[in-house]
């Protein structure tokens, strides 16, 4: 994997930190990124998630990827599907990411609570709902009174 791996940061140009491929390299489950801005942060999520999904053949259902700005978060999957694709024609294995959980956290939070595959047998009388704060108080006076 590693030659590899190595193979593809010279295809993409991609020069890292010692830190950022530790970061990159990590596989023990969840990683939270925290660095200022043009640190790399958005390389090394997206080299992670290539490493999780083309060598250790994690199911793209099983990823969250998430950032805080739309903006980051459509960089994020552009350039994922780009990385997977160059990936993809190396290796003739395609990638469909049209099920990994990719975008904006609160977008994809909301979309998850929704989701029926949550609930016992796929079922739910009644979906949640995300309240705003003045929901949130009209609700609590609602069962105070």
């Amino acid at each position: 994997m590693k030659k590899a791996l190595r193979y593809f940061y010279k295809k993409s140009n991609f020069n890292h930190t010692g830190e950022q491929q530790e970061a990159i390299m990590y596989t023990g489950g969840p990683l939270f990124l925290t660095a200022g801005p043009g640190s790399g942060k958005t390389r090394v999520l997206l080299w992670r998630t290539l490493i999780l999904l083309a060598f250790q053949e994690v199911k793209p259902e099983m990823v969250f990827l998430t950032t805080l700005t739309e903006k980051a978060a459509l960089l994020l999957n552009e350039r994922l599907q780009t990385l997977l694709t160059s990936v993809g024609n190396e290796t003739s294995r395609p990638f469909d990411i049209s099920k990994m959980a990719i975008g904006m956290v609160h977008p994809i939070c909301n979309t998850s609570i929704g989701d029926r595959k949550f609930s016992a047998n796929g079922e739910r009388r009644n979906s949640p709902m995300v309240m705003d704060e003045l929901n949130q108080c009209l609700f609590i006076y609602s069962r105070n009174n």
